[in-house]
């Protein structure tokens, strides 16, 4: 796609490319599991490892 960007033709679709594949990497890795430990409660490590008071 970085081609693309030179040519006066093209640079709309390449620049369009570009950005809806950040987007959509950045959806799946941040917001997607995100998500998924909001909506089945996930407990985070932190207080996973710290033993419940006796």
């Amino acid at each position: 796609m970085i081609p693309l960007l030179l040519d006066a033709f093209f640079v709309a679709m390449a620049v369009t490319i570009i950005f809806g594949l950040i987007f959509a990497t950045v959806l799946m890795m941040v917001v997607l599991p995100v998500f998924y430990a909001v909506v089945f409660r996930v407990p985070s490590k932190s207080s996973a490892a710290i033993p419940p008071p006796e």
